[in-house]
């Protein structure tokens, strides 16, 4: 019993002491030092603890732990003191300059990606762990591209402010060049073609002097993996690659390669075992095409079969079906049987068909370009192929599609749901511009692509210039019919006076209307147009080709010559025919590794019934792209354009403002504007002088009058483009090219009154003009902006030449 006291009073004082030990630490308070970034407000909101407040020993540990976690402090010191504790705080600095120091280091995107990653950018804060992982990533950088000696150094500044300015010296090192390739454990196959799959591509040639012929270890392991599946086409399924070992020599900057290999052994297709639901043998073509039995074990070719087999089924609505294959390896016998399954699983249908997000747009024009209805088997190619064509209508900027499996009686059948985000489809346009020849040029337009939110499209533009006014109010009815018809109207009016662009004066103010039928059938664009136009030609010179079919006509009124006053009203039918998979030239065929791309264009027009005028017209336009090598960075661009027109049955003579014409920057280079053809011949009763060739009444104009035959080629060979970096070059083309064309008037009557060396036979469709020179595009926010320079070569009859030639425009 006295024991016990005696250890209750010794307990009772040491716990006193620890109370009042305990005491003391309550009684200090803590105090902030060296916060000079970080406001105090915002560490004693943290800490829940204000610069003064009362604290205990574990709660300050714990509270600089949570500090420490935040990673806004290189170093936080504890100090205690008889009434306070003190926290000195050592704020992590900022970084306030990133500069790069490089030699010939092209491009920094790649190198920003990484500091970006790292949170190494201007404003953020400084972590030193940070710069050793930067060198380290940019070393494997450049080891991937084959830059092997690179040297990276990161230095550092703080500055007083407590900031870091950074400066990245890199040097890239050089490329090194493929030498020697060792392979050990070829014996089936030769070593040589083995070696054919490393050294490939890398001979300079006519055909590869761009290509790149330093070693690349993404390169290396592309070889590998090309020379993997030769061996598994020869049936060697045990084939591995045991051990690559690459040796750098920097004194020669050359990579030696050594590559072992294990080919296994050669194993021979015995059977094909197809099991499970087989629909109707719908892949009993592709079994015969990519099966041959007895023949090298291709496993390859199985997993093509296989998904060829998985394809169908999905488009067959079992969307959830497996295909599988399973191989039995007969080592002894070296032969293989194989064995698929085939589960299809459920078919599904399409349940209902949902649109969310068109607010403006109804829901049968997004109908009209979709190609599955309700009720029909669920294909994922079709409405995901839908996207495409919902964006094409211009209506949305983003379109998204979804499908929801429903449960219970209709868990065979499909919900889409289609979401769309609408953009505003109208537009209010000004234009204005000045030319030497047509003044100040005004140009409004005002257009809505989907009005009312019915799809329909209405426009209203109206151009002026000193020579040309033109106004025209349309409609189009992009879903006429049907989803690939589209149906318009237009009505115009328009005044064209003569006399600029190499033109012979005259003065034509017509109206009208069209109605324009356009559909779609396969790779063909189909077009019709019915047309009324009412033409008023005045002021026109006596052009004998004018007087003669103003003559043809059944009235027409003059004044002395000086003025013809002529109404004209025609009913004209226009078709046009347009092909965008025609069959290549022969220059495409010659070559089995050349790509070609060719579009035809068939158009005309010609009058009714009815019509003051009888003609008809013909164009032509072939248009053709083949690349002359393997990488395809230098392409042949052929184009041809051919046009021809006359009267039915020589009643009539064709109208003058319906002539063809050749030369400028988009046909004839080197020429002016309209300047290849015939020139105006008219008669001078009043005996004023000629501007050009005379003889007796008879005045040759310096002005061009056209034809109704023409012929334009024109063949650009387009050059690699080294000169910019690859995010812009591709806005830049560069060509040197060869221009032909000829405009002649196969009804021209060379009588004896134009029987001089003076008058050209206009008749004579031989007369060829030619050019050729270099041109260079760049494609623009405002258009094609083209610069040629021509060397004219074939040149007629007091030609008119313009080297130098800019165009601004459109992108063809």
């Amino acid at each position: 019993m006295i024991i016990r006291k005696i250890f209750f009073f010794i307990f009772m004082i040491l716990f006193s002491r620890a109370v009042q030990a305990d005491k003391e630490l309550l009684d200090k308070k803590v105090q902030y030092k060296g916060l000079n970034r970080i406001p105090i407000s915002i560490i004693s909101k943290f800490s829940k603890l204000n610069s003064g407040s009362l604290v205990s020993n574990n709660k300050v540990e714990n509270f600089v732990k949570k500090l420490s976690s935040t990673n806004n402090f290189v170093k936080i010191i504890l100090e205690k003191h008889k009434n306070s504790v003190f926290l000195n705080f050592i704020e992590r600095p900022i970084v306030s300059k990133i500069e790069i120091i490089s030699n010939k280091l092209n491009n920094n995107k790649n190198l920003k990606k990484i500091l970006k990653n790292l949170k190494i950018e201007r404003g953020k804060l400084f972590n030193k762990i940070n710069i050793d992982i930067l060198k380290k990533k940019i070393k494997n950088g450049f080891f991937k591209i084959g830059r092997f000696d690179n040297l990276i150094h990161v230095s550092s500044f703080l500055t007083r402010s407590n900031k870091i300015h950074l400066k990245i010296y890199v040097n890239q090192g050089n490329f090194y060049q493929l030498k020697t390739v060792k392979v050990i454990g070829c014996k089936k196959v030769s070593i040589n073609k083995i070696k054919s799959f490393f050294l490939k591509d890398r001979k300079p040639s006519f055909l590869n002097l761009f290509r790149d012929h330093y070693f690349h270890p993404k390169k290396l392991q592309q070889d590998l993996k090309k020379i993997k599946d030769y061996y598994l086409s020869l049936g060697f399924s045990d084939f591995s690659v045991r051990f690559i070992k690459v040796h750098i020599c920097k004194k020669f900057k050359t990579i030696h390669v050594l590559v072992s290999f294990n080919e296994g052994k050669q194993y021979f297709l015995e059977k094909v075992l197809i099991e499970g639901n087989i629909l109707n043998n719908i892949f009993e073509e592709d079994k015969k095409k990519y099966i041959s039995l007895n023949s090298f074990f291709n496993f390859s070719r199985l997993e093509k079969l296989r998904k060829i087999i998985l394809k169908k089924y999905h488009n067959l609505g079992y969307e959830h079906s497996n295909v599988c294959i399973y191989p039995i390896f007969d080592k002894k016998n070296k032969k293989v049987r194989v064995r698929i399954k085939i589960n299809p699983k459920k078919r599904y249908f399409v349940h209902r068909i949902y649109f969310k997000g068109n607010k403006y747009t109804k829901d049968s024009i997004l109908r009209n370009q979709i190609d599955i209805l309700e009720g029909d088997i669920f294909r994922k190619k079709f409405f995901y192929n839908s996207i495409k064509k919902i964006k094409d209508t211009q209506f949305f900027d983003d379109v998204n599609v979804k499908y929801k499996l429903l449960s219970g009686n209709k868990s065979n059948q499909v919900d889409l749901i289609y979401f769309v985000k609408e953009k505003n489809t109208g537009t209010l346009n000004f234009n204005s511009g000045y030319g030497m020849e047509t003044g100040i040029s005004l140009n409004f337009s005002m257009s809505d692509k989907n009005w009312l939110g019915t799809g329909k499209e209405y426009k209203i533009n109206t151009f002026s210039n000193d020579n040309k006014i033109y106004e025209d109010l349309s409609f189009v009815y992009p879903y006429f019919n049907s989803y690939n018809t589209i149906f318009s109207n237009l009505i115009f009016h328009d005044r064209i006076k003569g006399d600029y662009s190499e033109l012979f004066r005259y003065t034509d103010e017509n109206y009208g209307m069209h109605s324009d039928l356009n559909f779609n059938v396969n790779n063909n664009k189909f077009n019709f147009c019915f047309s009324y136009i009412h033409n008023v030609l005045t002021d026109i010179k006596n052009h004998i080709s004018v007087m003669k079919y103003l003559s043809s006509l059944k009235s027409f009124t003059t004044n002395g010559y000086k003025h013809i006053y002529q109404k004209i009203d025609d009913f004209i039918i226009e078709y046009k025919w347009e092909n965008f998979n025609s069959v290549p030239t022969r220059l495409a065929l010659k070559s089995n590794f050349l790509t070609s791309k060719h579009k035809m264009i068939l158009s005309g027009k010609f009058t009714l019934p009815g019509s003051d005028n009888s003609f008809y017209k013909i164009l032509l336009d072939d248009y053709e792209s083949v690349s002359v090598n393997r990488r395809e960075n230098f392409k042949l661009s052929l184009r041809s354009h051919i046009g021809f027109g006359n009267t039915f049955f020589g009643k009539r003579e064709m109208p003058f403002y319906e002539n063809f014409y050749a030369g400028g920057s988009h046909s004839v280079r080197g020429f002016i504007l309209n300047s290849v053809g015939p020139k105006s011949i008219y008669y001078n009763k009043e005996n004023i002088s000629c501007m050009g060739t005379h003889r007796n009444d008879i005045c040759k104009y310096d002005k061009y009058i056209g034809g109704n035959g023409m012929i334009i080629t024109n063949m650009d060979l387009f050059l690699p483009n080294k000169l910019f970096f690859k995010t812009i070059k591709d806005k830049f083309r560069s060509s040197i090219f060869l221009d032909s064309g000829v405009v002649w008037d196969s009804n021209w009557q060379h009588n004896l009154e134009l029987d001089s060396s003076e008058f050209f036979d206009f008749s004579n469709p031989n007369i060829i003009y030619a050019s050729s020179g270099i041109s260079y595009s760049w494609f623009s926010s405002l258009g094609k902006i083209s610069i040629s320079y021509a060397f004219p070569i074939g040149k007629y009859d007091s030609y008119k030449i313009e080297r130098l030639q800019i165009n601004i425009g459109n992108i063809e």
